[in-house]
């Protein structure tokens, strides 16, 4: 009979920095009629979940960022949401098109 190997606990100290990430990342706003409002400091929001990604993840050999980010639906919820809501003519935004690339997570 195998046994099935657990994954490791996350670090409750880099859960709660990742999903502190996340939710600063933006959200549903109500003043907005629903839709997603960018955080006031998105991009670098964006730039530091890159760093814990390549920092801590692949440094200690664990995945241990990215299934807090799984967990905290980071793709679908934040990154489809912020790449959807801008309109194909807004091409000239630069601070856009910083935010577009720093979403290739």
């Amino acid at each position: 009979m195998e046994l099935e190997e657990r994954p490791t606990p996350v670090d409750p100290e880099v859960r709660a920095y990742v999903y502190s990430l996340v939710s600063a990342l933006g959200g549903t706003g109500t003043d907005e009629d629903g839709r997603y409002v960018l955080g006031d400091d998105a991009l670098a929001c964006l730039k530091d979940i890159k760093r814990w990604l390549k920092l801590y993840d692949e440094k200690a050999n664990r995945l241990d960022v990215a299934r807090c980010l799984a967990e905290a639906n980071l793709v679908e919820g934040d990154l489809l949401e912020i790449l959807g809501s801008w309109p194909e003519e807004a091409t000239d935004d630069k601070f856009r098109s910083k935010i577009a690339l720093a979403c290739r997570v």
